[in-house]
């Protein structure tokens, strides 16, 4: 559910694609394998499409 307490669905198709995403602006940022990252969310979506993003970068 998001913050107004609608349900938000997301395929694992559109979530790979979401942090496969990420995953490249975090490179391109300079993240690399090993690196300590903060996540700072209140969304759930969020919050695992960033974590997937990290693990992909």
């Amino acid at each position: 559910m998001d913050e107004q307490g609608e349900i938000d669905r997301q395929t694992y198709a559109e979530l790979l694609n979401e942090a496969t995403r990420l995953a490249g602006g975090l490179q391109a940022l300079g993240m690399r394998p090993g690196d300590k990252a903060i996540i700072a969310t209140r969304q759930n979506r969020e919050t695992i499409t960033l974590l997937w993003a990290c693990f992909l970068a």
